[in-house]
């Protein structure tokens, strides 16, 4: 296996960052029916959480708590939290159309979402959790209808803009880095083309 790196080579080629200003393009694309609403809530509850495609399909109603300024989100495991421990992260209320808390309670609301998995497929009556891909397949699909290049697009897109976003903004690594939940600097840094109480949630453009 190792010869085999050695002669393939084991580059990675990284997903295209999506900030706030293309997200607002990709989400003007996004039809205004109720699988759109959870369309909506994905990509923006992504972005602002800088989620991984499998937290966000991961996440249960019981995950989100909605303020009148906030939104927390729980997030129970991820790929840098094997053993569940858990972390609560922050996305402001904005106002803007892009904003991820209007986003939520909308999708909760028309898609009757009282307990259980979130985010579940609009077409089904039973409380079917969407699959991991569907972040990756909706932003390639609006992405390329908002003119983007779908080919460097992908749901990790959605970490590169929140980390790109953050970092351009000057804000101190050790609350980037918890925003984002890297434990390197090295592998955060390398996501910038360019929580509660987290500084970082609040320089989005969202």
């Amino acid at each position: 296996w190792k010869e085999i790196l050695r002669r393939k080579g084991n580059r990675h080629t990284p997903r295209e960052a999506v900030c706030s200003p293309e997200l607002l393009r990709i989400i003007d694309q996004i039809p205004l029916n109720l699988a759109g609403t959870m369309a909506r809530a994905i990509l923006l509850t992504g972005m602002a959480g800088a989620l991984r495609r499998s937290e966000i399909a991961a996440l249960n109603r019981e995950d989100i708590e909605i303020m009148p300024d906030a939104m927390f989100i729980h997030v129970r495991r991820s790929k840098t939290d094997q053993t569940g421990i858990g972390v609560t992260l922050k996305a402001k209320r904005s106002g803007k159309a892009t904003c991820p808390v209007t986003a939520m309670e909308k999708w909760i609301v028309d898609g009757d979402i009282e307990s259980g998995p979130l985010f579940r497929h609009p077409r089904f009556k039973e409380s079917r959790r969407i699959a991991p891909t569907l972040p990756y397949v909706l932003i390639k699909r609006y992405g390329a209808l908002a003119g983007l290049n779908a080919k460097k697009l992908g749901a990790h897109s959605l970490r590169r803009g929140f980390v790109t976003e953050v970092l351009r903004a000057k804000i101190p690594l050790p609350d980037s880095m918890a925003a984002a939940r890297h434990k390197t600097a090295s592998i955060h840094l390398s996501y910038g083309e360019a929580m509660q109480n987290n500084s970082a949630v609040d320089v989005l453009g969202l």
